[in-house]
């Protein structure tokens, strides 16, 4: 997926903090993102139903670019949620902000 961008529906039954991680690679690999990705970005907007958003458009709950060494495997954020039906995109960019690819792996836990 040269290139593609990917957003996962998540509803967060109870609000609460919750901590967001995500990867590139599989945590098997213990393998870093590469000298292609200079940034980590985090984008959460409200879930709108049946109808999706390919790009991502709706106002976000949250939004934030992160710079991401080479070498790293993991970015986690620690994130207040209420409530809700969420979509969650979280991209890897290169060092002059433009998308590489959107992460493979998410994993979400209520702090």
């Amino acid at each position: 997926r040269k290139g593609g961008r990917g957003y996962y529906n998540i509803r967060a039954k109870t609000p609460g903090r919750y901590s967001v991680s995500f990867r590139r690679w599989p945590k098997e690999m213990s393998r870093g993102v590469g000298d292609k990705i200079g940034q980590a970005r985090l984008t959460i907007t409200p879930a709108r139903g049946r109808l999706f958003d390919p790009r991502n458009e709706n106002r976000p709950l949250f939004a934030k670019t992160v710079s991401i060494g080479t070498d790293q495997n993991e970015m986690t954020f620690a994130i207040d949620l209420p409530a809700g039906d969420y979509e969650f995109a979280p991209d890897f960019l290169d060092h002059s902000g433009k998308l590489v690819t959107s992460s493979m792996y998410l994993g979400i836990e209520k702090r």
